[in-house]
């Protein structure tokens, strides 16, 4: 599977070490049972704004107990 028939996600993180106090929105693809995080991604001030980054239309999975501290919400 390459790149074009990838599934995106991204993943909406708070406080990661790359971004201090900011909310930061990255894609990562999904290809073949492996997860791909790309250089992609978007910073803003509050959970909303960083939201309105993300491309439309996507549905959004909660924050689940497993995923890493800094995971606020992933989008498919």
């Amino acid at each position: 599977m390459n790149n074009d028939n990838a599934l995106e996600m991204w993943v909406i993180t708070e406080k990661a070490l790359e971004c201090c106090d900011l909310f930061v929105a990255r894609l990562h693809l999904i290809t073949a049972g492996t997860i791909i995080q790309t250089d992609t991604f978007h910073r803003a001030d509050s959970l909303q704004a960083v939201r309105r980054m993300i491309p439309q239309g996507l549905v959004m999975l909660a924050r689940h107990p497993t995923d890493a501290p800094d995971v606020v919400e992933t989008w498919f």
